[in-house]
């Protein structure tokens, strides 16, 4: 299975089946969403970070993670920031940039 390899992308998408199939993020959904936001997958750090609003919370059952909620969301917000910037040095070098383009991770843009 290519999340046990270590492919983020299917690491987030086990975590959403998970956390779908449990209707709240799960010890395991948990581990497989840090291990993709851990190699900049940006849709895990956004998941992680917003975690705060689950269903476990209501149930008072969310297992603690690495990182709180919000050390996730300032996580986002610096890979957010850091792109604005690479965008913007980009623009003036005279490169046009696809407004529409969705990077789903950003970790690409580190380079």
């Amino acid at each position: 299975m290519a999340a046990e390899v270590g492919d983020p992308e299917a690491q987030y998408y086990l975590g959403e089946a998970l956390r779908k199939s449990n209707r709240y993020i799960t010890i395991e959904a948990l581990h497989a969403y840090e291990a993709s936001s851990l190699q900049g997958d940006i849709y895990s750090i956004i998941r992680l970070a917003t975690a705060d609003s689950d269903l476990c919370t209501a149930m008072r059952k969310c297992s603690k993670g690495s990182k709180s909620p919000d050390d996730w969301m300032r996580t986002a917000i610096s890979y957010a920031e850091m792109r604005q910037e690479r965008e913007k040095k980009v623009r003036t070098a005279g490169i046009e940039v696809d407004e529409n383009y969705q990077d789903p991770r950003i970790k690409a843009l580190e380079k």
